[in-house]
């Protein structure tokens, strides 16, 4: 993409809470937090890290802050690099990013999840139509993995809106003809209305955040040793690990 059609970055680097200048909200339920994370970071040093407490899980299940979309825009393309730590309740579900009209009560109109399919922790999209949810799977995950993950939404009102969803620069879940219901105001980083682990706290790590208008992909690997760095394993493209 061109830097034209990016209108937003993270500047997770900048200091120990950086983020806090750079979004307009948040909202952070009892027992769960939303903080600028060393313990592991895609690039750089650190990330976003969204915990919910093992006790809070649905209308409590909140550790995220807000981006405002400029007016007029129909199409908004939402990347990060997303990683989780435990295994969401069985059936339950992490919500680690959003695409939002309003960021009061569940003004979401779509997510991006982590759920627990069975005992399998896939990737998938929690989209409303109107005025109703469902939910689409895609393709099986790991734990303390980094992820590249592109939430894609097309504004429609009248059948002609969609949702894509790309992981490693793959479409991973893609569904059309939806009514969104209202226009798109926000974007969300960090866990919205999420079910915990049944027995620990849980975390979504995010990295590399960036909004924009047209498709952003994956960042490029790193080969070899260059500049003081080396390749990070193997899935890992793109993770910057410093010697």
């Amino acid at each position: 993409m061109s830097k034209d059609d990016l209108f937003w970055k993270d500047n997770f680097e900048r200091d120990t809470i950086p983020w806090s200048n750079y979004y307009s909200g948040s909202n952070i339920d009892a027992n769960n937090s939303l903080t600028n994370s060393s313990e592991r970071s895609h690039h750089g040093k650190y990330c976003l890290k969204s915990t919910i407490d093992k006790d809070n899980s649905g209308a409590t299940g909140d550790a995220k802050a807000t981006v405002p979309i400029p007016n007029g825009i129909t199409y908004v393309h939402m990347r990060a690099y997303v990683q989780l730590d435990h295994l969401p309740a069985n059936g339950g579900k992490m919500r680690p990013l959003s695409i939002a009209y309003q960021i009061t009560g569940d003004g979401a109109l779509v997510y991006f999840t982590l759920i627990n399919d069975g005992g399998t922790l896939k990737s998938g999209i929690y989209y409303r139509s109107f005025g109703s949810f469902t939910q689409l799977n895609g393709t099986a995950c790991e734990l303390n993995k980094w992820y590249c993950i592109e939430l894609v939404v097309h504004y429609g009102t009248a059948n002609d809106g969609w949702v894509k969803l790309y992981k490693d620069g793959k479409l991973d879940v893609s569904v059309s003809g939806v009514d969104h219901y209202r226009t798109f105001s926000y974007c969300v980083a960090g866990n919205s209305y999420s079910t915990p682990n049944a027995g620990a706290d849980t975390s979504a790590y995010i990295d590399c955040l960036r909004i924009g208008t047209s498709y952003i992909g994956c960042e490029p690997p790193f080969w070899g040793k260059r500049h003081g760095a080396r390749m990070g394993p193997s899935g890992q493209h793109g993770r910057l690990y410093l010697k």
